[in-house]
């Protein structure tokens, strides 16, 4: 991963509290898994919710093809997957989100950003679906990036 320089440590997880982040296919940066961990506790904050189990897998194109075909009966890699296991009825966040880094690492090229800004952003985008968003129409979608957004920037200024 590219690091720009700025990353002392590298880590295969990493926890705080009810969330923890994971690099399955090598170490990852220590920066990079606080600032997904701050930004889950953010994003739980401002939705009024409480956190009671999230891991976040930072994987590869192959691992999320894999759970695409098999859980959302997608036979494709995507960028981002989150699988909700929380109790409907309660205000807990509960679940898993799975991320690619290969594709984060091309996304990343195409909007000439760092690879982290990227996993951050898809960090963003699979706790917020935890969180209850969903994007049926370009409407949705659109207002679930903009709000992934902010909470991005938000982090990366800090």
């Amino acid at each position: 991963m590219d690091n720009g320089g700025e990353i002392s440590a590298e880590v295969e997880e990493l926890s705080a509290g009810s969330t923890t982040v994971v690099f399955t296919t090598k170490s990852g940066s220590r920066l990079l898994a606080e600032r997904i961990l701050l930004l889950t506790h953010r994003i739980a904050g401002t939705e009024a919710r409480e956190v009671r189990a999230v891991n976040v897998v930072i994987t590869d194109d192959a691992y999320l093809h894999n759970l695409n075909r098999d859980y959302k009966k997608k036979d494709q890699p995507t960028d981002v997957l989150s699988f909700n296991l929380a109790d409907s009825t309660d205000n807990h966040i509960e679940g898993d989100i799975y991320i690619s880094l290969d594709s984060a690492e091309l996304q990343a090229k195409e909007r000439n950003e760092k690879i982290e800004t990227e996993v951050i952003r898809l960090a963003a985008h699979g706790f917020l679906h935890l969180c209850g968003w969903t994007h049926d129409d370009d409407v949705s979608l659109r207002s679930m990036m903009d709000r992934g957004e902010k909470e991005l920037i938000s982090v990366l200024l800090r």
